[in-house]
């Protein structure tokens, strides 16, 4: 049980901060001369390349194995 009440502590805590922190950084960017550019705050996702025609297959191939159907063509 005091393990229960620790972590609901913890979590309100950390709730807490985390709004708190938004709230400083909200109004240090109001307050700020010129504004960063958007995309230096953003994060960037890397992109994963597009499936080649024979990773397509192979993948194809592993499932059609795995529910038991017969061999594809090509």
């Amino acid at each position: 049980m005091f393990l229960m009440f620790e972590a609901a502590r913890e979590r309100i805590t950390n709730e807490h901060n985390n709004r708190a922190w938004l709230a400083w950084n909200i109004v240090a960017l109001d307050r700020s001369k010129r504004l960063p550019n958007l995309d230096k705050l953003m994060i960037r996702r890397r992109g994963r390349t597009p499936q080649t025609l024979e990773e397509q297959r192979a993948v194809l191939r592993m499932i059609a194995s795995t529910y038991g159907a017969r061999k594809l063509n090509g």
